[in-house]
C-alpha cells in the first residue's frame, strides 16, 4: 500500500509503519488523533521473494509453500490431532491438547514442503537442503520487516503420514513449520559464540 500514492489522489492523514509490523504502541498513538482508522496490510511477497533465491542446484526449484492463517489454524489443529493418532499408539491428554494448541501460537504458519524432483546430480538430501535455506532466508526477510519468526519440526515434520491431509505426493517431504507474528514478551537470549569453535583451515 503507497501511503505517497494514496495522498495523492485525495486521502488525506496516511501513515506508513516504515516496513516493521504493526506494534500496540502505534495502535495507541494513532488513536489519540483520529477516531477512525483504517489499517491496510499489502500481500507482501518479500520473504517468498528471497525464499526462491536459495541455493538451488540445476534450478529444480524442490521447495513448496503452504500458507496457514485464520481459519486455516483450526484445519491443521485438526489434522495435528488426526496425525499424532497415527503416528502415536498412546497420547496423554495434556500432550494431545498441546499438539492441537500448537497452530494458534501465531497468526501465520508457512509448512515448508520439499518435493523431490528425479535428477541424475542432484540427490534427495541436497534438494532438502536447498528447501532448508529457502526456509531460512523467509526466517531473515521476516525479522528483517520486524516479525517473530520461528522454526519448529516435532512429530508433524518428516512424517509421511500428514502427506493425505495436505494433498502432497509420496515425493513431498514436510520439513519444517514457519510460525510467523508480532514479537511479543521476553526474547530468548541468544549465546554468543565463539567463532574459532566452529572454524578450521586446512
Amino acid at each position: 500500500m503507497d501511503v505517497v500514492g494514496l495522498s495523492k489522489n485525495g486521502i488525506e492523514n496516511v501513515v506508513a509503519n516504515l516496513g516493521t509490523s504493526l506494534t500496540d504502541k502505534q495502535i495507541l498513538t494513532l488513536n489519540q488523533f483520529f477516531d477512525d482508522i483504517i489499517i491496510c496490510f499489502d500481500g507482501d511477497e518479500s520473504g517468498y521473494k528471497a525464499a526462491l533465491r536459495a541455493p538451488d542446484h540445476a534450478w529444480l526449484r524442490p521447495t513448496k509453500f503452504i500458507q496457514v492463517m485464520e481459519s486455516g489454524l483450526d484445519k491443521l489443529s485438526d489434522i495435528f490431532e488426526k496425525v499424532a493418532i497415527e503416528t502415536k499408539d498412546e497420547i496423554p491428554k495434556e500432550i494431545m491438547d498441546k499438539y492441537k494448541k500448537a497452530p494458534f501460537r501465531a497468526p501465520l504458519i508457512i509448512i515448508v514442503v520439499s518435493s523431490y524432483k528425479h535428477h541424475p546430480k542432484v540427490p534427495n538430501i541436497e534438494q532438502k537442503l536447498s528447501s532448508a535455506a529457502a526456509a531460512q532466508n523467509i526466517l531473515l526477510a521476516a525479522d528483517d520487516l520486524g516479525y517473530g519468526a520461528i522454526w519448529r519440526t516435532g512429530i508433524f515434520a518428516f512424517n509421511e503420514n500428514i502427506n493425505k491431509y495436505l494433498n502432497l505426493s509420496d515425493d513431498d517431504t514436510v520439513i519444517g513449520y514457519l510460525y510467523i507474528g508480532t514479537k511479543e514478551g521476553k526474547q530468548k537470549n541468544i549465546p554468543n559464540l565463539d567463532i574459532k569453535d566452529f572454524v578450521s583451515n586446512i
